[in-house]
């Protein structure tokens, strides 16, 4: 992160880039700042690429192998290029300048801050294989892998992707796993969503889980998980479906998980 503020000369915070060129510096933990981003964002969509990127990744324990694969599909003009690959978490509960919620941490990158070159004089394809370990403090299912292309001449990011961890991995050793050391319901992801949420649980032993959705009145509007589980992390979705299979209004949901001897509630946030 450090090496990254350095890169962009970044002296005031938050400052929030769109594709490495365009920047507004200040915040609000009171206030959105949509109004102030949506012109930047909207200058930098418009922009074609000329690069696609696919991910790719399997996992033995806490030790993961990344395979991202780049490919060129239309002739450009800079040759200073590199890929840059990051892991971030989301869904933090940490309490920072007014926010009890922190989203897209960064926590390393592979396989560092300089990134890999890319080279396409003899190839449109490039495959870069990377690898890295996961601190079992780092929640699974709400890690996200970042991966982005950059013009080191100018700073500008030529293609970009993110996809969640749990769903690239494939080839998992759950027998090599580390098992969560407690029970515990994770907010949900996203927050707040349309049409559908992921929501994610750890159990420190194995036992029965029910996962109830309820509106703002308590009623209880989908029994979302009612089964037996292995200690572990699991999750479920939901779809903003009611129990009959109609769709939910806009509005704040709670979900509650109960164990033997465990209750906790999130809430959550439909927007349509």
């Amino acid at each position: 992160s450090e090496a990254r503020i350095v890169y962009y000369g970044i002296t005031g915070f938050p400052t929030a880039f769109f594709d490495g060129t365009l920047s507004f510096v200040g915040g609000s933990n009171t206030q959105s700042m949509y109004s102030n981003y949506l012109p930047l964002f909207n200058q930098r969509r418009v922009i074609k690429s000329a690069f696609s990127i696919d991910l790719a990744a399997t996992h033995t324990g806490n030790n993961y192998q990344l395979q991202v694969t780049v490919i060129k599909h239309a002739s450009i003009r800079y040759q200073n290029i590199v890929l840059h690959t990051a892991l971030t978490e989301s869904n933090i509960n940490y309490n920072w300048q007014g926010q009890t919620r922190l989203d897209y941490v960064e926590r390393l990158m592979s396989p560092n801050y300089n990134g890999t070159v890319l080279n396409f004089s003899s190839s449109d394809t490039q495959v870069v294989n990377l690898t890295f370990t996961r601190n079992t403090g780092w929640v699974f299912h709400n890690l996200e892998i970042a991966a982005f292309i950059q013009n080191l001449e100018d700073k500008e990011i030529l293609q970009g992707t993110k996809s969640p961890l749990d769903s690239l991995t494939t080839g998992i050793n759950d027998e090599l796993a580390v098992l969560p050391t407690e029970t515990r319901l994770m907010n949900n992801y996203p927050n707040p969503f349309n049409p559908s949420t992921k929501i994610a649980f750890t159990l420190k032993n194995a036992g029965a889980v029910r996962l109830d959705i309820y509106n703002m009145l308590g009623q209880k509007v989908r029994t979302l998980v009612d089964s037996r589980f292995d200690a572990g992390e699991h999750f479920a979705i939901w779809d903003g479906r009611d129990d009959s299979g109609s769709p939910s209004a806009s509005g704040t949901y709670f979900v509650k998980m109960t164990t033997d001897n465990f209750t906790s509630t999130k809430k959550m946030v439909l927007l349509k």
